[in-house]
C-alpha cells in the first residue's frame, strides 16, 4: 500500500504522540501488566511498522505477541489501531473492548475510538452509547459532536442532529475558554 507524504507524516505524528502515550502507561502500568522483554520488541516491532504504514507487518508482530500473552493490554491497543487502520472494523471493536477489559484505568480518549469504529461499521445507536460514555467521562471536543451528528443523521433524528451539528462551534470556543 502507497502512502503519500502526507500521509506518511501524519502516520510518523501519530506515532510519536502513541509512542509517548505508550512510555506512559509502561511508567503507570500494574504490575500484573508487565510482560518480558519478547513480548514488548513485538510490540515495538508491530508500532514502528504501523507508524512505517506497513500494516500487515504490524498485524503479524502484534498478533505473535497477542498468542504469547493475551493479556497484555498494549498490544490489544495497538492491535485494535492496526485493524482499524485496515478497515476490519469488527476486530478492531473487539480488541478495543479487550484493552479497556485488560487495563480499565485506559485513557478515556479510546471511547472516541470506538464510537469511530461503530460508525464505520454503520451501527449508529452503539456509537451513540460510545460517545455517551466518552461524555460521562469527560471527553469533551468538537469531533464527538461532529459523530454524535453523523450517527442521528444517519438514524433519521434530524431535530437532533441539526441541534448538534449548530452547537459544534459554539462547544469549540467554549472549550478553549475553559482551557484558558
Amino acid at each position: 500500500m502507497a502512502l503519500s507524504r502526507f500521509s506518511t507524516g501524519v502516520l510518523a505524528g501519530a506515532f510519536v504522540l502513541l509512542f509517548s502515550c505508550f512510555l506512559t502507561f509502561v511508567t503507570v502500568a500494574p504490575a500484573h501488566a508487565q510482560q518480558d522483554v519478547q513480548q514488548d520488541e513485538l510490540l515495538i516491532m508491530g508500532m514502528k511498522a504501523f507508524s512505517n504504514g506497513q500494516l500487515t507487518l504490524a498485524e503479524e508482530a502484534l498478533e505473535t505477541a497477542y498468542k504469547k500473552a493475551p493479556d497484555y493490554f498494549r498490544v490489544t491497543y495497538w492491535l485494535a489501531l492496526t485493524h482499524k487502520a485496515q478497515g476490519r472494523y469488527e476486530r478492531a471493536e473487539r480488541f478495543y473492548l479487550k484493552t479497556i477489559e485488560l487495563y480499565p484505568a485506559f485513557p478515556p480518549n479510546i471511547y472516541i475510538d470506538l464510537a469511530d469504529v461503530a460508525l464505520a461499521r454503520g451501527n449508529h445507536r452503539q456509537a451513540l452509547r460510545y460517545i455517551k460514555t466518552a461524555r460521562q467521562k469527560g471527553i469533551r471536543s468538537a469531533y464527538l459532536r461532529q459523530m454524535e451528528g453523523v450517527a442521528l443523521l444517519n438514524l433519521k433524528d434530524h431535530e437532533k442532529d441539526l441541534q448538534v451539528f449548530q452547537d459544534v462551534p459554539t462547544r469549540q470556543s467554549a472549550l478553549k475558554k475553559e482551557a484558558t
